[in-house]
C-alpha cells in the first residue's frame, strides 16, 4: 500500500500479529514479549540524541542536523507506542487464557455432574 507520497506503509510486525490469531494465545504472548525484549533504543534514545548533537557540531550546515533529530524522535515515539501496544496485547491474551481455563473447569464440572447422575 502506498500513500500519496509514495512511502510504503507495510509493517511486518502487523502482518505477523494478524496471523498470530491462528496460533494458541501462549505463542502470541511469546511473540509480544520478544518484541518488548528487543528495543531499538535500549537507553530510551539518550545516546542517539547525544550523537545527533555531536553531528550538529560536526557538519557544515548545523540546520541539517534537525532532520536526524526528527528521525530519532520518531523512532523513540514509535518504540514507546509499540511497547504500550505489546503490553496491552499480552494483558488481553493472558485474560483470554484465564477465561479459557475457567470455561474448561466449568465444562469438566458439568460433565462430572452428568456422570454422577447417570
Amino acid at each position: 500500500m502506498l500513500d500519496n507520497l509514495g512511502v510504503s506503509l507495510k509493517n511486518p510486525i502487523m502482518m505477523k500479529a494478524f496471523f498470530m490469531g491462528e496460533l494458541p494465545p501462549n505463542e502470541g504472548i511469546s511473540f509480544f514479549k520478544a518484541l518488548l525484549d528487543a528495543p531499538v533504543f535500549p537507553d530510551e534514545g539518550k545516546s542517539a540524541s547525544a550523537n545527533a548533537d555531536m553531528y550538529k557540531l560536526a557538519v557544515d550546515n548545523p540546520e541539517k542536523a534537525i532532520w536526524w533529530k526528527f528521525t530519532i524522535e520518531y523512532g523513540r515515539m514509535y518504540e514507546r507506542m509499540q511497547r504500550e501496544w505489546c503490553e496491552r496485547c499480552i494483558h488481553e491474551l493472558e485474560r483470554l487464557q484465564r477465561m479459557r481455563a475457567d470455561d474448561g473447569s466449568k465444562i469438566a464440572q458439568h460433565e462430572q455432574a452428568q456422570e454422577e447422575q447417570a
